[in-house]
């Protein structure tokens, strides 16, 4: 049986083509303010989102 280790990525590549180091927090952030903005869900729920995007990564 094969094993498959998920890491998230070390760094992204911003719009304006500068790297930065990877941050899930601000991916959590912005789900909740989404959340926030259409009032389909609140800070316990992003954080769920959050964790199923950085199974995805």
């Amino acid at each position: 049986m094969d094993t498959q280790v998920s890491t998230l990525p070390r760094e992204v590549i911003k719009r304006s083509a500068e790297r930065a180091p990877f941050d899930a927090r601000k991916i959590r952030s912005a789900i909740e303010r989404a959340g926030a903005a259409t009032g389909e869900f609140a800070g316990d729920e992003a954080a769920l989102l959050a964790a199923q995007v950085g199974k995805v990564l």
